[in-house]
């Protein structure tokens, strides 16, 4: 278990997520339980099948909160690259869940290769040099942001780089010039 210190967030290892949650509601279970005992005996008239039910129903209703809790913590996966609003951090772990209170987007480990395009006749391998700029652009355009708040690289690089491959086609601006504009991608000729 550990905090990041680069990003507003709390980033676990899966193993440490999975024992918190068991133990908060098991301890849960444990409080909920007593005062419903104590209700229980309080009141005249109740058998000992109402008390089993009441019972039953508590662990039913922290099953459902420990899933629910379970699900609601986002995952990420070695090679994942998270990215914060000021600084982007890969993934080490096997499996960690991460929580922040500001918008943290996420970039699939499958998804950090190069992307290929067409541009002067070529095949142009661009990868991503530094994760950074992209958390703006994500803000502003949301289509380039899936449900599970990872960002499609490929519909990022359409939207970002295609237009400038075709102004060098053009002969609009020179390699260069592409470069000082996207200092963040790196194009490779081939």
């Amino acid at each position: 278990m550990y905090e990041s210190e680069s990003l507003p967030m709390v980033v676990l290892s899966e193993g440490w997520v999975q024992f918190l949650l068991a133990i908060s509601c098991v301890l849960l279970l444990v409080i909920s339980l007593l005062a419903i005992f104590s209700w229980l005996k309080r009141k005249k008239g109740i058998t000992k099948a109402k008390e089993q039910a009441g019972a039953f129903l508590v662990f039913v209703t922290v099953l459902l909160i420990y899933f629910a809790l379970s699900l609601a913590l986002p995952r990420a996966y070695v090679s994942d690259v998270l990215i914060g609003p000021k600084t982007a951090k890969p993934v080490e772990d096997n499996g960690v869940r991460y929580l922040s209170l500001s918008t943290i987007y996420k970039v699939h480990g499958i998804e950090t290769g190069a992307v290929i395009r067409e541009a002067q006749g070529k095949t142009v391998h661009i990868s991503i040099n530094e994760y950074e700029p992209i958390y703006a652009f994500a803000k502003a355009n949301e289509e380039v942001v899936r449900n599970d708040q990872s960002i499609d690289v490929a519909a990022y690089i359409d939207q970002v780089a295609v237009s400038e491959l075709e102004k060098l086609d053009n002969e609009e601006i020179t390699l260069t010039q592409l470069r000082e504009r996207l200092p963040h991608l790196q194009f490779d000729f081939q």
